[in-house]
C-alpha cells in the first residue's frame, strides 16, 4: 500500500509540474531539463555511456539539478574499465591483470601482448555485458577483435585472462556492503539476455556455495573498491571466485546498478531488509547527505 501511495504521489507531482510549465511555454518547447529543474531530486535510472560515464552528472552539477547516485568523478572512473583496474591494483583490491587494444594496435600478436588463451575481450567503457567475448582459439580471438573494432566501432578494448569460476554481486549502500548475490546463469555467460530477462539466471541471496569467511572477505573488497573510486551513495561491485584456487577478483564497479524487478541490487537490498520502495527512498536520502545537506 505504501508503494502505491508513493507512486500516486510521484505521478501527481510530475503532472502538476507539467501544468506549471505549460503556463510558461508550449508543450513542444518543454525539455527534460525543464522538468528536472523543477524536481526536488532526479532519480538516475540510466545505463551505459549516457548515464554512467559522469557527463550527465557533471551537467546536472553545473545546472544545480539534484540527482541520485554516485558523483560525476566516480562515475567517470568506474566507467573506464582499464582506469578502474589500475586504481584497484594501487588500492590493493584484487582484480585480474589486463591490457588494452585500440584500432591502431588491434593486430598486435598475443605473444607481444604477453597474454595467452583463453581470454576475455570487452569494451573499455560499456555496460550490461554488451560486447563481451570469451575466446579460446586464435580464430575466435581474431573474430572478437574484428567484431569489436570493425563492427561495434569500439575506441578501446580491454583484454584480460579468462577466469573460470562462480560470479557474485556485492551491492554497496552508503559505503557498506549488502548481502552478496550468487549468480548462476542458466546457460553460458551472465550476459545482457540473462541479466534482463526473467529466469535468465538463478540468483541466490545470500550465497550457499562459499563460506561466510569468504563472503566477508568479498564484502570488504567491495567496500574497498567503492572507496578507491571515490564513490558515494550506492553501487555494485562484480566478483568472481576462481575455481582453481579459490581466489577472489573484482571485475568492475557499476555506478548505477540495475533497478528492475530482475536486477541484482534490489534482491540484495531485500535480503538486507529494504523493500523496493524503501530502497529508493534510502538512495534519495543518501544522495542528499552526500551532496545536498
Amino acid at each position: 500500500m505504501a508503494t502505491d501511495r508513493r507512486t500516486k504521489y510521484t505521478k501527481s507531482v510530475i503532472r502538476q509540474a507539467l501544468f506549471d510549465l505549460l503556463k510558461e511555454k508550449p508543450l513542444n518547447k518543454i525539455t527534460v531539463t525543464d522538468i528536472c529543474k523543477m524536481a526536488d531530486i532526479t532519480f538516475m535510472g540510466l545505463h551505459g555511456s549516457i548515464g554512467e560515464d559522469g557527463k550527465l552528472q557533471a551537467m546536472f552539477d553545473i545546472l544545480d539539478i539534484h540527482y541520485t547516485g554516485p558523483n560525476a568523478l566516480s562515475c567517470t572512473l568506474s566507467m573506464n574499465k582499464l582506469v578502474s583496474k589500475q586504481i584497484f591494483k594501487m588500492s590493493g583490491v584484487p582484480t585480474p591483470r589486463g591490457t588494452s587494444l585500440t584500432p591502431k594496435t588491434k593486430d598486435t600478436p598475443l605473444s607481444e601482448l604477453g597474454y595467452y588463451l583463453p581470454l576475455v575481450l570487452k569494451p573499455c567503457s560499456g555496460g550490461s555485458s554488451i560486447g563481451v567475448f570469451i575466446v579460446h582459439t586464435e580464430e575466435e580471438y581474431k573474430e572478437a577483435v574484428h567484431q569489436s573494432f570493425d563492427i561495434n566501432h569500439e575506441e578501446k578494448v580491454v583484454v584480460e585472462p579468462y577466469i573460470k569460476g562462480q560470479e557474485f554481486a556485492c551491492g554497496i549502500l552508503a559505503g557498506k556492503a549488502l548481502p552478496l548475490v550468487e549468480i548462476v546463469p542458466k546457460a553460458g555467460l551472465f550476459d545482457y539476455a540473462n541479466k534482463y530477462q526473467a529466469g535468465g539466471a538463478q540468483e541466490i541471496c545470500p550465497p550457499v556455495s562459499i563460506s561466510e569467511e569468504l563472503q566477508e572477505k568479498m564484502k570488504r573488497a567491495g567496500e574497498a573498491a567503492f572507496e578507491a573510486l571515490h564513490m558515494d551513495v550506492y553501487a555494485r561491485a562484480d566478483f568472481i571466485v576462481d575455481e582453481s584456487d579459490g581466489e577472489i577478483y573484482c571485475f568492475e564497479v557499476n555506478a548505477l546498478p540495475g533497478m528492475t524487478s530482475a536486477s541484482l541490487y534490489p534482491k540484495a537490498a531485500k535480503a538486507y531488509g529494504l523493500d523496493y520502495g524503501d530502497l529508493c527512498e534510502r538512495i534519495i536520502e543518501e544522495s542528499k547527505k552526500a551532496r545536498y545537506h
